[in-house]
């Protein structure tokens, strides 16, 4: 008797439960992975321009109080 193939041995299906198991398990899987680094990466930077742009606003209130003060 001849040995098949069962639907559960073929490469596409060993693929699609790795891909499931992998998403179940919360790991990145491909283009999501680069998504996730590309917002990570943008809000990073926000944040970093908001923090430059509360600095800004901070010196200026700081020199109002010294034009006050003198």
């Amino acid at each position: 008797m001849k040995k098949t193939n069962t639907h559960k041995n073929t490469l596409a299906e060993r693929q699609r439960q790795s891909y499931l198991r992998r998403l179940i398990n919360g790991v990145p899987v491909g283009s999501q992975e680069i998504n996730n680094q590309l917002l990570s990466k943008r809000l990073d930077d926000d944040l970093y321009k908001a923090e430059r742009e509360d600095l800004k606003q901070l010196t200026q209130i700081q020199k109002a109080i010294r034009r006050v003060r003198e």
